[in-house]
């Protein structure tokens, strides 16, 4: 989970995706929210790496938090 998360905010998002396939939503967003991110950011971000929300709208929640 830590090298998903370093790889999302590095921008390696193809490697983030693939890496996101072993995991389920809930555990993604568990994984964001400990590592800092607010539950609205956390799931959009997961979303987004599930292939069911867009990367607009996880930088926007992202930006939103800070």
């Amino acid at each position: 989970m830590n090298s998903l998360i370093r790889n999302y905010i590095n921008g390696n998002l193809s490697d983030a995706k693939r890496q996101a396939r072993n995991y389920s939503l809930q555990k993604l967003v568990d994984g964001f929210t400990g590592y800092g991110y607010g539950l609205h950011a956390a799931y959009d971000v997961a979303n987004y790496l599930k292939g069911r929300g867009t990367f607009q709208a996880a930088c926007e929640s992202e930006h939103a938090a800070k």
